[in-house]
């Protein structure tokens, strides 16, 4: 069985097993499961069943992300690198950290949005996802290398109206994946 088939796997299990607990717990378990089963760069998201781009919007390389939306209370999406090194944080950290203010757009929704942050500001990466923070957003990882923050970086980011340039009180996780 292939890291997807055998992933996918696991994630559907500690989704339909464990309803009765939260995002953290949930976290912790897949964490745990995951880095038994492989070695090398992942990041481990958990957040509470939604749906629609107005809440959450990946772009991500096909073959290296997991997704599975609506199942057991919860959403679920494993990204894994296959290119990280610990050498690239300070680059990655510095441009996610530049769209915590004025860059994410108050729209109704945000399909494409991540593939834009992709193309004109977060280079070299993978993956990138936004999830609304009131979504209770859990994030884990673990690397090779014990790099904290795992395979890329992720921070919290202000919604911002355009015209007056106004923060609208809305936030997203950012996370953004190395390659």
């Amino acid at each position: 069985m292939s890291w997807k088939g055998q992933v996918e796997s696991l994630v559907h299990r500690i989704q339909d097993n464990y309803m009765h607990v939260g995002n953290s717990a949930k976290a912790d378990i897949l964490e745990r499961e995951l880095n038994k089963m492989f070695s090398g760069d992942f990041y481990i998201l958990v957040y509470n069943d939604c749906g629609g781009y107005d809440k959450h919007s990946f772009n991500a390389a096909t073959d290296q992300t997991i997704y599975s939306f609506r199942r057991g209370k919860c959403n679920v999406v494993i990204y894994r690198s296959l290119e990280w090194k610990k050498d690239n944080q300070p680059q990655i950290k510095k441009q996610v950290e530049s769209c915590v203010t004025g860059v994410v757009p108050n729209i109704y929704d945000y399909q494409g949005f991540p593939g834009t942050l992709m193309e004109t500001r977060i280079y070299n990466t993978g993956f990138i996802g936004m999830i609304a923070k009131r979504h209770d957003v859990e994030v884990r990882y673990f690397t090779s290398d014990d790099t904290k923050y795992g395979p890329g970086w992720w921070t919290t980011v202000n919604v911002y109206d355009t015209a007056p340039m106004m923060n609208t009180g809305r936030q997203f996780v950012l996370i953004a994946g190395w390659e």
